[in-house]
């Protein structure tokens, strides 16, 4: 069975951060500084962790870090969009261990000021790459050679000057599938669906 202990002390962790940083922005919001405009954007370095949420019997299954690197503009003011690109993580199950590199585009909605704290929510698609860590290893098993999902997001900034930001992100990604077989048999687990706990900094440009 899943340890989900650090998970859910990490994912309230998260919450409890959006929720304090919601109400800074909504303090902030008749501040100096209002939403960014079109063609302004920002890119970012993070840390994240991959924590598999799914469940299946017979075995567990566990996640590991990563590094991200993403790219966001906005459209109009308050909206952007977002992409995402990660390094390979590690994925450990009792069957056999995964490299997974989750990339992510969302649609995001911010709220607040950017020269104090903003919140943003996002919805959006996800392609993660699947390959066995030790082919040699696992002989016999395949699993598919990666995953289209949905993915809906929430995160932060808090300002650190005229460019820089503190980001904290927290996504879920729906539908992971490893599709792993050996012969005609499926091999558990199916379904992932991690939460991706990330944290890193943020660069503002275009303003």
């Amino acid at each position: 069975m899943l340890t989900g202990i650090p998970l859910v002390r990490s994912v309230i962790a998260a919450c409890v951060a959006v929720g304090g940083a919601a109400l800074c922005a909504r303090t902030a919001a008749a501040g100096e500084a209002g939403p960014d405009p079109a063609g302004a954007g920002l890119l970012r370095l993070r840390g994240v962790v991959l924590s598999p949420a799914g469940s299946y019997a017979g075995g567990s299954v566990s996640g590991g870090g990563y590094g991200e690197i993403s790219g966001e503009l906005y459209l109009a003011p308050a909206w952007s969009a977002e992409i995402a690109l990660a390094a390979p993580a590690d994925v450990h199950t009792t069957q056999y261990d995964l490299h997974a590199s989750p990339q992510t585009l969302t649609v995001k909605r911010s709220f607040g000021a950017a020269d104090t704290a903003r919140v943003y929510v996002g919805v959006g698609v996800d392609y993660t790459a699947l390959s066995l860590v030790d082919v040699q290893r696992y002989r016999g098993i395949q699993v598919s050679g990666g995953s289209f999902g949905w993915v809906s997001q929430t995160g932060l900034d808090v300002s650190m000057g005229p460019h820089w930001a503190v980001n904290a992100d927290l996504r879920y990604l729906g539908d992971l599938r490893t599709n792993a077989t050996q012969g005609n048999l499926h091999v558990r687990p199916d379904t992932l669906n991690p939460f991706l706990i990330g944290g890193g900094i943020s660069y503002r440009f275009g303003r």
